[in-house]
């Protein structure tokens, strides 16, 4: 029989609908179930990519035994973090102060008003590697919860009390505003100059973080940083983290070269590495960066977009229950496909009899062939992508989230314009439109749909993201209505997420409320939703120079460092870039469509903090900080007044 989970609109949620476990989905009515009982509540939070959540799953989940006594003994809850980021916030912010890291699965006994006591990560189904079993865990929490219940009350009222605090304020340690666009020492010493990235494994593209080192670099005339961030986007363009194959980046690089990645694909991860090389490639051409970023929108187009008209979450990382099956070769494989083309294409690749990962072929390139970018290479992949679409996929997330697609209507927008492809942004254009048909309902976002439904009430992800998104096409197409939007949500967001410290809650004041209302500060994976809003006023003000703008910008960034008790920036670069943007902003009109070759020279030497506006004039207007230059009419006079953006022009 089906448990509570069968009408979930997460295909993550769905994938436990037939476990033993008589799973519920978040909300009243496991609240009042385990109050009801008086039993202790089980929580566990994944995602549908996620390995080792399946692996927990075949395990334990759908053992009849284990499920028998987790349903006698507690009340289970499921929950996808892409669907509800608020809770997996939370509850992953507590078992990091509880176990000292995190990660997925997320698993974690809470009291049934929702307080956690205590959580870990991956349970085996037996003692393994000085890792206690599940039921060992299970049997000792149903034990604690009858003999020590005083114990597990006081723990839990503890680490609420931590929540709720704001990261400890610190007089004599915080960043100052200068700090802002320098890069620090430590920053710099994490920074790998063989391999690109950060120093170790795992390698994750991080790239908030070096969004933020390249336009330091750009602003401060560094050529050694400038060189470190090219040095990164090369290598995620040549490792085996790329799929040479069909396009797109996975998750990250489990070794320290890049080469073999977690095989997942994930929509932000991708629209994020769009951005950032189509913004290096307006500043340094690379032709390397072109092929990816096409290739990758292909294959967007041609994996991920769905009926609806909207992008999907993320393809699995295992297919036929093997991670990787999908994506690697053998060189016998490449012998039959290729016939005498398969040596050049075994020795750019290196593929071999003997294999680079677990006996089997990761395709990636040699760092001798890094600017390989040809059409015969491009052939023989298109051979390969042929064969390989014959063989089972991985399964994809059909959930459309608005942060994540939000993301990718702005590196599309990006994309388009920088790289001169109008075909990309009338995608974009579509998509917005879509998401507004699909998420927006009665003047308020959404923030998950799939299969005819809308959940969850918009986070603050959702509307910083989706402002973001409307700022970019309404840099590349000057329509009007996307600027009014930007504004009128901005106001949205000022008068249902602002907290009395003067930076945005992640829950809004209508949403349903959690046991604490996290304050997004800090870069991850995506950048800092606070550190994007900053962002989002910065971009307005230089468009229309409203000061109430430019003074909401200034004040999200001096609050928020007033907060984080840290001079390091590698965690708080989305704030940087905002500074940089009010320091040293700029906007470009000019009329793209028409003039090809001073497209082509703006869009070779575009600093990262400038936004090319698109206008009727005839002539090119570049304004920075509310200082406008005599109109240009002369390609020398546009080169000079874009080196000119630069402080000091020291390039």
């Amino acid at each position: 029989m089906p448990n509570h989970l069968k009408d979930a609109l997460s295909p993550y949620l769905l994938q436990h609908k037939d476990n033993p476990v008589d799973w519920y989905q978040w909300g009243e009515a496991a609240f009042a179930e385990a109050k009801r009982r008086d039993v202790p509540i089980f929580l566990s939070i994944g995602y549908s990519t996620c390995h080792w959540c399946h692996v927990m799953a075949h395990e334990c989940f759908e053992d009849s035994e284990i499920a028998k006594y987790l349903n006698d003994h507690f009340v289970a809850i499921k929950v996808d973090r892409e669907e509800r980021p608020d809770i997996d916030h939370i509850y992953m912010d507590a078992l990091t102060r509880m176990a000292g890291q995190g990660g997925w699965p997320l698993n974690i006994f809470l009291t049934p008003d929702q307080k956690p006591f205590f959580g870990g990560t991956y349970f085996p189904p037996e003692p393994r590697h000085s890792l206690a079993s599940f039921p060992q865990i299970l049997q000792s929490i149903t034990q604690l919860w009858k003999s020590e219940r005083e114990r597990i009350v006081t723990a839990s009222n503890e680490m609420v009390s931590l929540l709720q605090k704001t990261i400890n304020k610190s007089n004599d340690n915080q960043l100052t505003l200068d700090s802002l666009i320098h890069v620090d020492a430590y920053t710099i010493s994490l920074i790998d100059n063989i391999e690109g990235g950060l120093r170790g494994a795992p390698k994750f593209p991080q790239i908030p973080l070096w969004r933020w080192l390249f336009t330091i670099a750009v602003l401060n005339s560094d050529n050694a940083l400038l060189s470190s961030c090219q040095l990164t986007a090369e290598k995620l363009c040549l490792g085996g983290i790329y799929d040479h194959i069909g396009g797109g980046w996975m998750r990250y690089s489990t070794d320290a070269k890049w080469l073999a990645p977690h095989f997942e694909k994930m929509l932000y991860d991708n629209a994020q590495i769009i951005y950032w090389l189509s913004e290096i490639h307006a500043f340094a051409p690379n032709a390397v960066y072109i092929e990816r970023i096409t290739q990758t929108i292909d294959w967007l187009q041609r994996e991920m977009l769905l009926p609806e008209g909207a992008f999907a979450s993320a393809l699995d990382a295992d297919s036929e229950g093997v991670e990787g099956k999908y994506y690697v070769w053998t060189a016998d494989e490449i012998d039959k496909i290729l016939g005498e083309d398969a040596e050049l294409y075994k020795k750019a690749y290196d593929i071999s009899a003997a294999g680079n990962w677990e006996g089997m072929n990761i395709p990636h390139l040699n760092h001798a062939l890094g600017n390989l970018v040809n059409e015969k290479m491009a052939l023989l992949s298109k051979k390969l992508l042929d064969v390989r679409q014959q063989r089972i996929p991985p399964s994809r997330d059909d959930k459309i989230l608005l942060d994540w697609n939000a993301l990718m209507i702005a590196a599309l927008t990006k994309a388009g314009e920088n790289l001169l492809r109008p075909e990309w942004i009338d995608l974009a254009e579509t998509i917005f439109q879509n998401l507004e048909k699909l998420l927006f309902r009665d003047d308020q976002w959404y923030h998950a749909y799939r299969n005819g439904k809308h959940e969850h009430l918009a986070l603050l992800d959702d509307y910083a993201f989706i402002i973001f998104a409307v700022i970019h096409l309404y840099s590349a197409t000057g329509k009007r209505d996307y600027l009014e939007k930007a504004e009128q949500w901005l106001q949205i967001v000022e008068q249902q997420f602002t907290n009395e410290n003067r930076v945005y809650n992640q829950i809004s004041k209508q949403s349903e409320q959690l046991i604490v209302n996290p304050q997004p500060l800090l870069d991850g994976a995506l950048p800092s939703s606070n550190g994007v809003m900053a962002i989002n006023h910065a971009f307005v003000w230089l468009i229309n120079g409203k000061d109430i703008y430019y003074q909401r910008a200034l004040e999200l960034i001096q609050s928020a460092k007033s907060i984080i008790s840290s001079k390091v920036m590698i965690h708080f670069c989305s704030f940087g870039l905002a500074y940089a943007l009010l320091t040293s902003g700029a906007t470009i009109k000019m009329n793209c469509q028409q003039n090809k070759k001073w497209r082509e020279i703006l869009f070779s030497h575009l600093p990262p903090f400038a936004l090319p506006l698109q206008s009727t004039i005839q002539a090119v207007e570049i304004c920075q900080q509310q200082h406008c230059l005599p109109p240009l009419k002369d390609e020398v006079g546009l080169l000079e007044a874009l080196k000119g953006l630069i402080p000091q022009n020291r390039l």
